[in-house]
């Protein structure tokens, strides 16, 4: 498709006069500047995109760290916590069982009276 434009150009190039094709070279050169200075100017605004995306990873970043420090310390708050309540519980059984046993050793006892009574 490139070889039939070019072709075009230069039969057109060919029947004009030499003030004409330096004419038809200018505005080509014209329009090979808009294209470029389009391109360049696409390119600054991508290097703007990039260096905005590059801002916003160092703060993501840095809002991850910040979020993983909060998620260990809430963590170890929780662990306590658990084994707190584990504790708890296994001090309220031993307490239950020493008074179960010891109600019952009473009661088991022929030398205590008051239990009769």
């Amino acid at each position: 498709m490139m070889l039939h434009k070019e072709s075009s150009i230069d039969e057109r190039s060919c029947s004009l006069s030499p003030d004409d094709q330096l004419a038809d070279v200018g505005f080509q050169v014209n329009d090979t500047t808009a294209v470029l200075d389009h391109a360049m100017r696409i390119l600054y605004d991508r290097g703007d995109k990039t260096h905005e995306l590059a801002d916003k990873t160092g703060q993501l970043k840095g809002s991850a760290q910040g979020f993983r420090r909060g998620a260990n310390r809430m963590r170890k708050q929780l662990w306590w916590r658990d084994m707190k309540m584990r504790i708890g519980i296994i001090l309220a059984i031993l307490i239950l069982l020493s008074i179960i046993i010891a109600t019952s050793s009473e009661c088991n006892d022929p030398t205590n009276m008051s239990v009769y009574l």
